[in-house]
């Protein structure tokens, strides 16, 4: 135990040396945080490069080969058929649409005019005097009356007063 009486000056001088060191080390980390600037993390982004955007390219048609016979270079196509004969003109009465109901199970609830039939009507239900019930959406129906051209009804639209004024209460034929 005299041996370690007689040494202390060394373990004081060893924990001076120590400590000096941990302290020159953290003044090191608070300058380099103070003064010194963060390292940049990669070389600056490059400026973008606007390109013109290519024309939009559209399919080429392949009407003249059906038209034409390929194999026949001097025949003509035939001339095009008649088209449809159907009337575009809606038929139907004039028709009242008083509310509508969207969802798994739509329906309408439509007032004949001429006739003063009312009901609730859905779609393929025939509303009498009108037409077949086609459509039904949020604020119109589509009916499609006998010969099968297609009117709208309207809520949106003001109600007729009399069955020969026009309005809302009268289907507007669709072409």
């Amino acid at each position: 135990m005299s041996g370690l009486l007689r040494r202390t000056w060394f373990v004081a001088l060893v924990t001076v040396i120590v400590c000096s060191a941990f302290a020159a080390h953290a003044v090191a980390a608070l300058v380099e945080a103070d003064y010194l600037a963060p390292a940049p993390h990669g070389a600056p982004p490059l400026p973008e490069v606007v390109r013109p955007q290519a024309p939009t390219r559209t399919a080429p048609d392949g009407s003249g080969l059906v038209e034409r016979n390929m194999f026949c270079s001097t025949c003509t196509p035939p001339p095009p058929g008649p088209g449809p004969t159907k009337s575009a003109s809606y038929s139907g009465k004039p028709a009242v649409l008083i509310a509508t109901g969207t969802g798994s199970d739509a329906w309408a609830t439509v007032r004949v005019l001429e006739t003063e039939v009312q009901g609730s009507f859905s779609i393929g239900d025939t509303i009498p005097g009108v037409g077949k019930v086609d459509r039904i959406g949020g604020v119109t129906i589509d009916v499609l009356d006998a010969s099968g051209n297609r009117g709208t009804l309207s809520l949106l639209g003001v109600a007729a007063a009399d069955p020969g004024s026009t309005g809302a209460a009268t289907p507007v034929a669709e072409a």
